[in-house]
């Protein structure tokens, strides 16, 4: 798989995280930076408090799909939006179903030049059906909610995580990698990836994975930056064997 190709793996619809478990801990977090995933993680981090929420991922179609979901959200009832999500994943091209009408207008045009030019290339069919995991959807309230407070797209850095620190030059309260990890990184890659988002946070801000396989201990991990900043695991929490969260802090 060449760097190239990843550029274009297909866009979960929806997420499969326990996203309301995940955000209680997390929720003195002001300025995050969020993999893109399905959209979800950067609309559940607004929707919990965070002022800023700029995100990243390796696949452009994730950047895709979670502009479309700012579009639409504060225009589309919220069985409206559910059932262009559910089209979405069927669709072999957005811009052809007649639910996006409304929503085109609100994207930013050099997204719709993307679409255009790389149909059949961009796809939102990735994991599971939009309805699999019904707890995980927005309530009423909730989607209320995102209807007053999404103005527009979020930042979107298409890149690989372990180049993200080159992307930006923000220090974020929490940097999010979800289940990244349980993709191939072995621990020595790990390390290398934590060694350089550590530069990307505040002081006393935090990296949280959420790995959905058996993955590594982090007990008594801590790495210590040219710069003098530490990185150490401050601790593990789980809900679930398939809901867990790594939490590591940087301390000085």
């Amino acid at each position: 798989n060449t760097i190239m190709e990843n550029f274009y793996i297909p866009a979960y619809p929806v997420t499969n995280e326990d996203w309301r478990w995940a955000r209680e801990i997390t929720r003195d977090a002001t300025s995050v930076l969020t993999v893109a995933g399905s959209g979800d993680q950067a609309l559940t981090y607004r929707l919990t408090g965070a002022k800023t929420v700029d995100t990243y991922d390796i696949t452009k179609c994730a950047g895709i799909l979670q502009e479309i979901k700012t579009a639409a959200i504060p225009i589309m009832s919220r069985p409206e939006y559910y059932q262009l999500l559910r089209e979405l994943r069927r669709c072999t091209n957005a811009l052809n179903l007649a639910s996006m009408e409304r929503v085109i207008p609100r994207m930013r045009p050099q997204t719709i030049d993307l679409m255009r030019d790389k149909i059949g290339a961009i796809a939102f069919n990735r994991g599971s059906r939009v309805d699999a995991f019904p707890e995980n959807l927005f309530t009423d309230d909730e989607y209320k909610r995102l209807q007053q407070i999404i103005t527009g797209p979020f930042k979107f850095l298409n890149c690989d995580i372990a180049n993200l620190r080159h992307h930006t030059t923000q220090q974020y309260d929490l940097i999010d990698i979800s289940n990244i990890f349980d993709y191939g990184y072995e621990r020595p890659a790990q390390i290398k990836i934590l060694t350089q988002l550590a530069q990307c946070l505040a002081p006393q801000g935090r990296i949280i994975s959420m790995p959905q396989s058996n993955n590594f201990s982090y007990d008594k991990f801590k790495i210590e930056l040219e710069n003098g900043n530490v990185l150490a695991h401050e601790k593990s929490v789980y809900k679930t064997c398939f809901d867990r969260m790594n939490i590591f802090q940087r301390t000085r």
